[in-house]
């Protein structure tokens, strides 16, 4: 499996990789894909059986909000006497042979994310996250119908809830960078926080912690990997797909990590909370800061200048102190 250059395909095949019990997507080999691609089928079947509020319940909010009309979530799938999973099997199967779909009268690309040639299963808006309609052929004319993905890409793609994250605010959380190193170490720590709703039964993304936090701890346990991180938050839902992408420099994470050392990060998270945002929301963004900075009451001001770049360290009253490093 290789890595694209796209960030869904990249944290799903992080994801096939981890599942499958390898270090790296580059050794998963089709076996892998197999088993891989059987548990996604699995856990769609058993999400997409649930009643409404039951037991794992949020697994079905995510797909929802990633695969919309899917066979998981689509309105009637209790109608269908096919199972999800086997639907779910069906188009995460091998590929064609490219010689015979040729034959047969059909065409062949390059998978559109990682190149490998030889692909004919196109995908759209329901398998594939924040793409086109299938439907909509002038709006993807190249391939006359969704996008051609190989069997790695489409079994990463589908993978890619379990190295996803939740918002605050109720959005996918997908978080990649160039470092592989580092897309590991995301990749990981968000399965684990995945596989914990899975075996606890979450029914709501509220009983654990938040995409912000988590990526905050991690910055904090991690402060020795300075590269830059990039956060799309995104739904892909049917009504009003969106997709926000906002870059974290080096040196902002490891302002944050320090700040998640040296402060309190309770506090900085309550006076973050009075202008309605995350810390991580406000190191993202120099405009919201400096908004937050205007607005917020004078007590949380003061605590969220240390997320301030252009400020030096400064030592807070000793009740709330602060401690911020120079970017």
């Amino acid at each position: 499996m290789l890595l694209s250059h796209h960030p869904f395909q990249r944290s799903g095949a992080w994801a096939a990789a981890l599942l499958a019990g390898l270090p790296h997507p580059g050794l998963v080999g089709d076996d892998d894909l197999d088993r891989v691609a059987a548990r996604i089928a699995a856990d769609c079947e058993r999400a997409g059986r649930l009643a409404k509020g039951a037991s794992g319940w949020a697994w079905l909010v995510r797909l929802a909000g990633m695969y919309p009309q899917s066979p998981p979530v689509h309105p009637s799938r209790a109608k269908n006497p096919q199972p999800i999973g086997a639907r779910v099997l069906d188009f995460l199967g091998p590929d064609p042979d490219p010689v015979h779909v040729v034959e047969q009268g059909g065409r062949v690309w390059p998978c559109w994310m990682c190149q490998v040639p030889g692909a004919s299963i196109r995908w759209g808006k329901d398998k594939l996250p924040l793409s086109d309609s299938a439907q909509h052929l002038n709006n993807s004319t190249v391939y006359g119908g969704g996008y051609p993905l190989c069997r790695s890409c489409r079994v990463a793609v589908w993978a890619l809830p379990y190295t996803t994250a939740t918002s605050a605010t109720g959005l996918n959380v997908t978080v990649g960078c160039w470092d592989e190193r580092t897309e590991r170490t995301i990749a990981t720590t968000f399965l684990a926080v995945n596989q914990q709703a899975r075996a606890e039964g979450w029914t709501s993304w509220r009983q654990g912690p938040s995409a912000e936090d988590v990526l905050w701890q991690l910055l904090a346990d991690h402060r020795e990997n300075r590269v830059q991180l990039d956060l799309q938050r995104w739904s892909n839902d049917n009504r009003t797909p969106r997709l926000d992408i906002r870059h974290l420099s080096p040196q902002a994470a490891l302002r944050l990590a320090d700040l998640h050392h040296d402060a309190d990060p309770a506090e900085l998270r309550r006076a973050a909370r009075t202008t309605g945002h995350h810390p991580l929301d406000l190191a993202l963004s120099p405009d919201l800061l400096d908004q937050a900075l205007t607005t917020a009451p004078r007590w949380a001001a003061h605590v969220l200048t240390a997320l301030d770049p252009d400020q030096p360290p400064t030592a807070a009253p000793t009740t709330n102190t602060i401690h911020a490093t120079t970017r």
